[in-house]
């Protein structure tokens, strides 16, 4: 039974109650499978990574179902991971969880593997489970305690999926218990930062051009005669280098 069937199942299984759910990453085609599927439910979801490139390939169809998800007056969606720079070390919310609860209070845990994507659901070999007693107590809590640390991220996806001149304004939805979000954000917008990325490499190939360049003119210049020429010349080239990758 692929991912998708087994989630299916247990929307059948609880059709009333609120839905917390949490995963790893997301795309297109898995939010607008999700939206067809939990019409007139309220959603509170949870994405680890949400970074652009799980967002570059999508249909038409699938990108308008996905806005009209996001968009939706009952739907929620947050973004959670810590990065090198904290005390407590990198981390990102990787878990997977589907939970329906009734004004959160938790009533049935479905825990597994499967995120948010075309091969999650579909294509990959998965496995879903349905928790009970302590077990989904405990996916409820940690699922819960980590939605109260995250922050909105509906804006950044309206700009993936639309461009940045479709964001008019703060994502609606209900607050969760802990409205105001807690732990880092994410400064720079991603697309940004990829453009940021993308300089910075640039830059790195100028700069190892140029110092293969000293270290082939020294060469054929004779500056390499003796052992001190050529320690002299690696020194150099090393600078460059080290130069370069700092950049």
């Amino acid at each position: 039974m692929s991912a998708s069937s087994r989630i299916e199942q247990y929307l059948k299984d609880y059709p009333d109650g609120d839905l917390l759910i949490a995963v790893g990453y997301a795309t297109a085609p898995g939010m607008a499978w999700l939206a067809r599927r939990t019409v007139g439910r309220r959603v509170s979801l949870l994405i680890g990574d949400t970074r652009s490139r799980w967002w570059e390939k999508m249909s038409d169809p699938d990108r308008a179902a996905c806005l009209e998800f996001i968009r939706r007056g009952d739907v929620e969606i947050r973004n959670w991971y810590r990065t090198k720079r904290s005390r407590s070390g990198e981390s990102s919310a990787h878990l997977k969880v589907w939970a329906v609860h009734n004004n959160w209070s938790p009533v049935s845990a479905l825990v597994g593997s499967g995120n948010l994507t075309r091969k999650g659901l579909d294509d990959n070999v998965e496995v879903m489970v349905e928790a009970h007693g302590s077990d989904m107590r405990q996916a409820w809590q940690t699922v819960h305690d980590v939605w109260g640390k995250a922050w909105p991220c509906a804006d950044r996806l309206i700009e993936y999926l639309a461009g940045p001149d479709s964001v008019t304004g703060p994502q609606r939805g209900r607050g969760a218990p802990s409205a105001r979000p807690q732990g880092p954000r994410r400064r720079v917008p991603p697309a940004t930062g990829d453009g940021v990325r993308k300089r910075r490499g640039r830059k790195r190939i100028i700069l190892y051009a140029i110092a293969g360049l000293f270290a082939v003119s020294r060469l054929t210049s004779g500056w390499e005669s003796g052992p001190g020429g050529v320690v002299m010349m690696l020194f150099v080239a090393g600078l460059f280098f080290i130069w370069a990758r700092r950049s």
